[in-house]
């Protein structure tokens, strides 16, 4: 299961780091529900998802989609947010 706190510390994450952070907090990425610019991540458990559209990362539980637990944004590794940023995608 996730460490929801630790989860919530996250405000802006390098797209360089995600990916570990990601693995680190046992995130697997969900292929069948993941599509364009929406990638979703879930839980060993499956109870807590997290969902990516494009810079912006919303953290949800127990299968609840409309109302997040937490929010951070996604940064590309300068540091500097871009709108269109598609450096997260799979195999980019």
């Amino acid at each position: 299961m996730a460490d929801l706190n630790a989860i919530k510390q996250w405000q802006s994450v390098p797209v360089a780091d995600l990916g570990s952070m990601l693995k680190k907090q046992g995130f697997n990425f969900n292929k069948t529900a993941s599509f364009g610019d929406h990638r979703v991540f879930t839980d060993r458990d499956g109870r807590t998802n997290v969902v990516l559209d494009r810079n912006d990362a919303k953290v949800y539980t127990n299968g609840d989609n409309k109302n997040p637990v937490h929010a951070f944004s996604v940064i590309a590794s300068s540091g500097i947010p871009q709108g269109n940023d598609k450096a997260f995608r799979t195999g980019q």
